[in-house]
């Protein structure tokens, strides 16, 4: 069990004394032998598989391959020795991640030099280098580093002064992120379906939800596909309520020719590692709203006034993000044009390869 728990693939190589694979057992395999009423400190070797099957290092990788089934997912590779040198899993050959991050630009180039001048906490000159070059990418007025997309949507959740009693319309299909923020800050998440085509918020149903209570509505450009905002921006208005655009995963997405994360009262970004820029972890917020960007600024550290240190005007949050972070982000801001590119091309592979298979449906593009 303790060498079950050391590993991630949950299966244990028995070896005899001279290091030669004698055994194999699974993390199934130990709760079946459990369950028949074995204890943790009897002997495993009665009940480990003897007879497993293995691959051997003479062979291409592909034939090695081959011997993975429906039940052999796991295959020890061993050498003339019997000794285990490698393991091919079932899991690990079939693994697609969503995106993997490319750190391949000045990221580390940035980041040395934030450890050799000793800024490495949350100030430092790449703050504000890696909010400019947002602003400009966006053309918006003003961009807030915070520490994760959640943190930006809570931070402006707040500085609009929604809280207890307060509803945010929210859409039914995205990350909890987006409804656990609403939460966080106190306000009731309600939610909207989305339509079927773009599979986000469908303004024809916005309008039913919203009561007395309603103070935002927030909008989600899921997998990088932008809502409809003009009909949204519309019904806001009306009605008088704030627009919270979540962009977690949009960033260069845009909307009748305006990036998303412009169009609202204020626009959420994440830089986790799976989005198109990453700091590892953190978060951007975008407004041309003044006073909202004030108000963030000032929440976002401990609600501590700017011009007088340990002077807390609100009891506000610690969303800082580092200094190492906002350089690897810089770094990630000058090859961004590459980064979507690169995705769309991906996108356009999947297009090609499922488009035409029946029971699949795959995002559309509108114009």
């Amino acid at each position: 069990m303790e060498a079950l728990n050391k590993g991630v693939f949950g299966v244990v190589f028995v070896v005899n004394d001279n290091g030669a694979m004698v055994g194999l057992v699974t993390d199934g395999d130990i709760r079946r032998i459990l369950l028949s009423g074995v204890d943790l400190s009897d002997s495993l070797e009665p009940y480990m598989n003897r007879n497993f099957i293995a691959g051997h290092v003479g062979l291409e990788r592909s034939e090695n391959i081959k011997l993975l089934t429906e039940k052999v997912r796991h295959l020890p590779i061993l050498d003339d020795n019997d000794y285990p040198v490698e393991m091919i899993s079932w899991a690990e050959m079939w693994r697609l991640p969503i995106m993997e991050p490319t750190l391949a630009g000045s990221e580390l180039k940035y980041v040395s030099d934030c450890v050799s001048s000793n800024w490495i906490s949350s100030q430092g000159e790449y703050i504000k280098l890696f909010e400019r070059s947002f602003c400009d990418y966006l053309c918006v007025d003003h961009s807030l580093t915070a520490t994760s997309g959640t943190t930006a949507l809570h931070l402006a959740i707040v500085a609009m002064g929604i809280g207890p009693g307060d509803e945010v319309i929210v859409p039914d299909l995205t990350f909890g992120a987006s409804a656990n923020a609403v939460i966080h800050a106190g306000a009731k998440p309600v939610m909207v379906d989305v339509n079927s085509y773009t599979w986000t918020m469908d303004p024809d149903v916005i309008e039913k939800k919203i009561t007395e209570r309603t103070c935002a509505i927030m909008p989600v450009h899921l997998y990088g596909y932008p809502c409809d905002m003009d009909p949204i921006m519309k019904i806001a208005r009306k009605h008088n309520l704030f627009v919270i655009e979540d962009c977690a995963e949009a960033l260069g997405a845009k909307y009748k020719g305006k990036h998303v994360g412009t169009i609202g009262d204020v626009g959420c970004f994440s830089f986790f590692a799976n989005k198109v820029i990453t700091t590892g972890e953190g978060g951007m917020v975008t407004t041309n709203n003044q006073d909202f960007f004030d108000k963030m600024n000032l929440l976002k550290n401990h609600g501590m006034s700017p011009e007088k240190r340990y002077w807390h005007f609100y009891a506000g949050f610690n969303y800082r993000m580092t200094n190492l972070q906002a350089a690897v982000g810089l770094a990630q801001m000058e090859s961004i044009h590459d980064f979507i590119s690169n995705r769309r091309k991906m996108a356009e592979c999947y297009h090609h390869e499922l488009g035409n298979i029946s029971g699949i449906t795959l995002p559309p593009e509108a114009e």
